[in-house]
């Protein structure tokens, strides 16, 4: 007979992206720190990013489309009304990852520094931040000629202190409802 919290931790399991949180831990860190470090970014931080329903996750990918709807609204409207691009293929990976599947490592690491210190869930915001940096090619794009950062296919590069100077102010601007369902995304299993 298995018990609720056995059940629980045997759901929890390898799921795609584990490994990209795992390795700029280990580039930083001993082994041993490295793994501690993992499993708590994984079962504390971030839980619901790597449960294997991963509703965080997709919590996020809305969360995104809405950053940017309070944050750019003619940007949003053109991403999801004329391009019909889904937060699910172009903010799934980063927000996964933390952004670490976004080059270069350095600057990946710069990123994380602010998470760790501000809150992981400030990722969503930030990669909002990041579509906003990248404003007017999105805005030029049309569906049959997509950006291939809109479509899964490239990794965005990460610009830390442009994209942290532009993504700040905005944290201030959020509503405290809303940014109460950041802090609570990462946690969604």
């Amino acid at each position: 007979h298995s018990t609720e919290n056995e059940e629980e931790r045997l759901s929890f399991a390898y799921v795609q992206g584990m490994n990209a949180l795992c390795g700029p831990l280990l580039y930083v860190l001993p082994e041993l720190d490295a793994f501690y470090c993992f499993e708590v970014l994984v079962t504390q931080l971030v839980p619901g990013y790597v449960w294997k329903n991963m509703n965080g996750v997709l919590s996020g990918c809305h969360l995104v489309e809405e950053c940017l709807k309070q944050f750019d609204i003619t940007l949003w409207e053109h991403m999801t009304k004329k391009l019909k691009v889904s937060s699910k293929v172009y903010a799934f990976a980063p927000l996964l990852t933390l952004s670490a599947c976004s080059p270069p490592l350095e600057n990946v690491l710069q990123l994380w520094d602010f998470y760790f210190a501000a809150g992981v869930h400030l990722n969503v915001p930030v990669l909002a931040a990041q579509f906003i940096l990248r404003r007017q090619s999105i805005l030029k794009a049309n569906k049959d000629e997509l950006p291939s950062y809109l479509t899964g296919r490239q990794p965005l590069e990460v610009k830390p202190q442009s994209l942290l100077s532009l993504a700040y102010p905005l944290f201030l601007k959020l509503p405290k409802d809303f940014f109460n369902e950041l802090i609570e995304h990462t946690q969604r299993v």
